[in-house]
């Protein structure tokens, strides 16, 4: 589904993109860190081909993603995206998230941390119980700022590591000495690659802004929540796409190549 957003989103350049923008949105309510992606694809497009054509994109974005939170208004009493977006906040602003990320799965961090409420966490928490959770996702968003706003250099800093794991060659969370060798075998190059590929083919910026706004996107969503090696999935085609552009310019012995891509016309 990804990669028709992306094909779709660079073929807006040409073609009506109200079904870009629509596939945009289904991306979004399918996966909320994307939010910043199809946000910024619609200037994108209407930078390159005409601020028409990127109105349309963008109002494909915002029937669905529109459509769903006035749905939420309706049903919850708050224009939402997702209910669980402040208890995902607080999993992993925490003092003892990484004491168990990423070496073990984020569900264990929450095990963890709800055995370290305090009996007037819990009675709060109680209180606040409501059909929808957003009371206690509120609750929870407050007490992960209260982390983040506690020692704003720690938060920095656990954010760029965050996102060091997530494009780690070492996967997360971990496993045996043997799985680890054999995977860290196999990406180490894509991850040394890709970042030479994305050099490699800075003359056309231009057209492959969709694939960096998308590598930008996850990123922040690392930074922001958190990402194991096993999320990292979704971007890893455009990784390897990346990494064979540098492969075939190495290859010719030139810098000045042809393109990664072309503008496809369907």
């Amino acid at each position: 589904m990804l990669t028709c957003v992306v094909l779709l989103a660079m073929t807006a350049l040409s073609r009506p993109g109200f079904g870009a923008g629509l596939l945009l949105g289904a991306a979004v309510l399918t996966k909320a860190t994307l939010g910043l992606f199809a946000l910024t694809v619609p200037i994108w497009v209407g930078w390159r081909s005409g601020w028409r054509r990127g109105l349309v994109v963008g109002a494909g974005v915002l029937l669905l993603v529109g459509g769903w939170m006035v749905r939420s208004w309706f049903v919850t009493g708050a224009p939402v995206l997702y209910s669980n977006t402040g208890f995902a906040w607080w999993t992993i602003h925490q003092p003892r998230a990484f004491d168990v990320f990423p070496q073990r799965s984020i569900d264990d961090v929450t095990l963890q941390q709800w055995g370290d409420l305090s009996e007037a966490d819990r009675r709060e928490l109680d209180r606040l119980a409501d059909a929808h959770g957003l009371a206690r996702s509120r609750w929870f968003w407050q007490k992960g700022w209260e982390y983040v706003l506690r020692d704003r250099g720690r938060a920095a800093r656990q954010a760029i590591e965050k996102v060091g794991i997530a494009f780690s060659p070492i996967f997360s969370p971990a496993k045996g000495a043997l799985f680890q060798a054999i995977y860290a075998l196999f990406y180490m190059p894509l991850l040394v690659l890709a970042p030479l590929g994305i050099w490699s083919t800075r003359r056309q910026w231009r057209d492959l802004m969709p694939l960096y706004l998308l590598l930008a996107a996850f990123g922040v969503g690392c930074a922001l929540f958190w990402g194991h090696t096993s999320h990292r999935m979704v971007v890893e085609p455009y990784l390897m796409l990346f990494s064979s552009a540098f492969l075939t310019r190495f290859r010719k012995g030139s810098n000045t190549g042809s393109g990664i891509v072309r503008r496809p016309e369907l």
